[in-house]
């Protein structure tokens, strides 16, 4: 069993005086006869990828010969549940030693023929050697700890992930200092200070304040985090996925890409999200996963790796951009995954020029006018002030009672009918004055689609109970019956509302 990030199980095999030619020509046909696909091979290894199946979704095995020692590694390719080979590793170095041993006895008779056969098949590209593989820098971990240790092929990605830790860490510490400060001092509002602090230190995205200026949050969301568990399973998708395209994109290129796709994705977010504020790295994440994808959909890897990764890709991708759960920016995911995909595919256009002139054109071309076309989006936004509109609800709900207490209340029973007139003309008519004024006002609030159907008929109700209490005083005022036919019209409509 294998656990970790990157699972893998290991094996040192002897020759036992097989000669380097001879035993890779004997794990050559180990591999065609466990039908698993080579990938690359040379003088020195070989790498092959075990089929696709209900039980796995391929893992990669390599066999490197050094100093007469046979080394041999099957290590999973895409991401596994729970950080867990389930045993798929141990079998596999189980079945090819088995196989070698088989195929070291039956290929004696023509030894020679088959070391031809091999050496025949080398095959390299451009993406895969025994010192790089399709898995970069993937293998490379051995414990939760090596993701923040840089590497060849793996420098900016344990640099975001500190980053982003560092900044989890003093934005947690900073923030009880001050809740701690104020508590001390007695202050009296605590929560509102602490969260309007809060909404300043963590510098998270929320539709209004971004589209009130503070636009510097579409890139400070992306290194700010919920909770514990929020930026450890973001730490592990990071490393997952840096440690496999880093090195394949390039270092600069890679932090473009991350920083360009997590304002994208930051964007979405506030486009579908009318409130509440928005943190976390996994938009730029899941846009990291979309430039491995629009990889995926070309040459770069060789076909035997890109099926293996395409698997575990597609998987993770459905699953994250899946609408389902609470608390999940999913707009923020699929805005990320999608500018990912269209950045991918101007990388690898990029990555096909032999000039670096023209390599760097392409993309500084394509962050511009992708940024530009997502960004263009937010000045056509409309403004939803959604805390305001249900505050002068709440106070509208709390002035009808207060109007129809001067009617059923039982402290002004005691009043003459000239005194509880005066008292209506006084208290209660002023009060129906002003709602009127804000209801007009709040009629010419926007809103999004979904709250305007319910304010349509929160407008409706509300009116009409306007119109009642103030027919109701007329009616008291005159004792003329005129107005009873009218409140009964505006009663059956608003029973009619609460029956739809």
């Amino acid at each position: 069993m294998a656990w970790g990030i990157s699972p893998k199980k290991t094996a040192q095999v002897p020759l036992h005086g097989f000669g380097t030619d001879k035993y890779l020509a004997i794990v050559f046909n180990a591999f065609e006869n466990l039908n698993w696909k080579v990938s690359y091979a040379d003088d020195k290894g070989l790498i092959a990828y075990t089929p696709i199946s209900w039980e796995s979704y391929s893992e990669q095995i390599t066999v490197v010969i050094e100093n007469e020692i046979a080394h041999i590694k099957s290590e999973c390719v895409g991401y596994q549940a729970f950080l867990y080979d389930y045993g798929k590793n141990e079998k596999n170095i189980e079945l090819l030693i088995t196989e070698i041993e088989y195929c070291a006895f039956h290929i004696q008779t023509d030894i020679e023929g088959n070391i031809q056969r091999f050496k025949d098949s080398f095959y390299q590209h451009p993406g895969i050697n025994l010192s790089y593989t399709p898995l970069g820098a993937k293998d490379k971990f051995t414990h939760l700890g090596t993701i923040f240790i840089p590497r060849k092929n793996y420098q900016v990605v344990p640099v975001l992930i500190a980053v982003n830790c560092l900044v989890f860490i003093l934005q947690r510490i900073i923030f009880f200092a001050y809740v701690f400060a104020l508590n001390q001092k007695g202050v009296s509002d605590v929560k509102e200070k602490s969260t309007a602090f809060g909404k300043l230190l963590y510098g998270g995205i929320e539709r209004n304040l971004v589209l009130n200026g503070e636009y510097w949050r579409l890139f400070t969301a992306c290194f700010s985090h919920g909770s514990v568990s929020h930026i450890f399973f973001n730490m592990i998708f990071l490393a997952y996925i840096g440690s496999i395209i880093e090195g394949r994109v390039g270092k600069w290129n890679f932090l473009g890409l991350y920083l360009m796709t997590g304002i994208c994705a930051s964007i979405t977010s506030i486009g579908f999200r009318y409130e509440e504020m928005g943190v976390g790295a996994s938009g730029a994440i899941m846009g990291m996963f979309g430039v491995f994808l629009a990889y995926l959909s070309t040459n770069f890897f060789d076909a035997k790796a890109r099926t293996a990764f395409l698997i575990s890709t597609v998987l993770i991708s459905i699953i994250t951009l899946w609408p389902s759960g609470e608390g999940i920016d999913h707009a923020a995911h699929f805005g990320g995954f999608i500018s990912g995909y269209i950045f991918g595919i101007f990388s690898y256009w990029a990555y096909t020029k032999a000039e670096r002139s023209k390599r760097y054109f392409i993309r500084m071309v394509s962050y511009v006018l992708i940024l530009l076309a997502v960004s263009s989006w937010v000045f056509f936004m409309p403004k939803y002030d959604l805390e305001a509109y249900r505050k002068s609800k709440d106070k509208m709900m709390v002035d009808l009672n207060l109007i129809s207490s001067y009617f059923y209340s039982s402290d002004y029973d005691t009043l003459t009918k000239v005194e509880r007139i005066v008292l209506l003309e006084t208290k209660m008519i002023p009060v129906i004055r002003k709602n009127e004024i804000v209801l007009k006002e709040l009629k010419n609030t926007p809103l999004p689609s979904e709250e305007e159907k319910n304010a349509k008929h929160f407008f409706k109700y509300y009116g009409n109970k306007l119109k009642i209490y103030e027919l109701l005083y007329k009616e008291f005022k005159t004792d003329h019956p005129a107005y009873r036919k009218k409140m009964q019209q505006l009663t059956d409509e608003i029973y009619e509302q609460e029956e739809e």
